[in-house]
């Protein structure tokens, strides 16, 4: 559940809790199994020592009640509130996913059709270049300058080289003519 209440509710803090204390080996952890271990045992530990077995609920929005959740919708949970609060708690993971943010929005950008489109070029504008017509009020992300200095913002050891290459500009339209 979402809001103060849900949050300050002694399971959500006990939640919270178990996870701050496995964050450690699961971040030791070098094998998705190791990690998926951890996650069940953190489930298990949970529906173990839950008064009806449970230990995970879910609201449903249109009754209001509570129902248990399945074990799969509980890993899930677990698994990603441990991965959520590792970056939480990491400077540079923070910055990276900051980063990674960005720059998937400039790659969409970069995907997105112009304002004119094929039909509104004309025929010796067509045959010129094949680049098509963006307004020039067009709004897109970060620009590949951008995207190269938040780059350069992350620390080299944590950038991959293919995620260089991301935002390399296609060919010039000027220099496709070979």
């Amino acid at each position: 559940g979402r809001g103060k209440e849900c949050y300050n509710h002694t399971g959500n803090r006990r939640f919270r809790i178990t996870i701050d204390m496995s964050l450690q080996k699961y971040a030791e952890a070098e094998t998705k199994l190791q990690k998926s271990l951890i996650v069940m045992s953190i489930v298990d530990m949970f529906r173990s020592n839950s008064p009806l077995g449970g230990g995970f609920v879910r609201q449903d929005r249109s009754s209001g009640l509570w129902y248990e959740i399945g074990d799969e919708a509980a890993r899930e949970k677990v698994g990603q509130t441990i991965r959520e609060t590792l970056v939480q708690q990491d400077p540079e993971k923070r910055a990276k996913k900051r980063i990674k943010r960005a720059l998937n929005k400039a790659r969409k950008a970069q995907k997105k059709p112009s304002l004119l489109d094929d039909s509104a070029v004309s025929e010796s504008e067509s045959s010129s270049s094949s680049c098509r017509p963006i307004h020039p009020l067009a709004k897109a992300g970060p620009t590949y300058t951008e995207a190269d200095e938040m780059l350069a913002a992350i620390p080299p050891q944590l950038v991959l080289e293919s995620s260089r290459d991301w935002f390399k500009p296609k060919a010039q339209c000027e220099s496709d003519t070979s």
